[in-house]
């Protein structure tokens, strides 16, 4: 694996204005979290695109290497980013290449998953120990779900055979997903303000196919961290960039999604 990456993204998607994120936001499948980058933080679009910018997340769209980051302009480091994302975001190694090209500025691109496979961890989660009785080892999301039924149960463990925690939530609610039960498919671990909060039954919620923005998230100081046992997905994504003088770079990486919805370098 090559290590020169100059990370240099986050929320450079929205380096040459929001019109392409709200021109995308409704297909936009993922959302790249945290990295490196420290340069990315402010590189966000302003109140009116929050959401749009949360989802990209503060550190990294997609990984930019040095060579291909030194000869893009803004708007096509901010569209090879968003390619990353969606390619990340793809159901399936086999899904088609993600191009792009510039008129402008004569440059295209390709965005190409190589290969995928999930990787068993051990991370470390904020909970809410007064609600969340158990920590069994889970598949991580890092996903917003909506709620799909009414009045629906939070329990402190994966089963009927543990007490409600909270309220319910109700229909048409976004919730943070941590991850799936991996002994018991049907449940998923949620979060409240970064913190696992308990288990809902897996089919009352609907995917929304977004990452969790984690900008606004403030975890509480009764929360406490815990180690778990997790299974976390990872792809490798191959960007090539072809310039306007006909010359190109191609470079790859190993990402693996983290529970938060973060994709950090493998």
């Amino acid at each position: 694996m090559r290590k020169s990456f100059g990370v240099v993204v986050g929320c450079t998607i929205a380096l040459a204005g929001c019109q392409t994120l709200e021109q995308t936001k409704e297909n936009f499948g993922t959302a790249i979290g945290a990295v490196t980058g420290g340069a990315a933080g402010a590189l966000l679009c302003g109140k009116k695109y929050k959401l749009a910018c949360g989802l990209v997340g503060a550190g990294i769209g997609g990984f930019i290497g040095n060579r291909i980051g030194k000869r893009l302009d803004d708007a096509d480091k901010r569209q090879l980013a968003l390619e990353t994302s969606q390619a990340l975001a793809s159901s399936s190694s086999s899904a088609a290449p993600r191009v792009w090209s510039n008129p402008k500025t004569g440059v295209k691109g390709k965005v190409t998953v190589k290969d995928e496979s999930t990787k068993s961890v051990q991370t470390s989660i904020p909970i809410l120990k007064d609600r969340v009785k158990v920590t069994p080892a889970l598949d991580l999301v890092g996903e917003t779900y909506k709620v799909s039924s009414n009045a629906l149960n939070v329990r402190g463990g994966p089963g009927t055979d543990y007490q409600p925690v909270g309220t319910k939530l109700t229909r048409g609610q976004d919730v943070h997903v941590v991850g799936r039960v991996q002994s018991k498919p049907d449940w998923m671990l949620i979060a409240q303000n970064g913190a696992g909060s308990g288990y809902v039954f897996a089919k009352g919620l609907r995917s929304t196919g977004y990452a969790v923005a984690q900008s606004d998230q403030k975890v509480p100081a009764a929360a406490e961290t815990v180690q778990i046992a997790a299974k976390q997905q990872c792809k490798t994504v191959e960007q090539q960039v072809t310039y306007a003088d006909n010359t190109s770079d191609t470079e790859s990486v190993r990402m693996c999604q983290q529970g938060d919805g973060s994709w950090s370098i493998s």
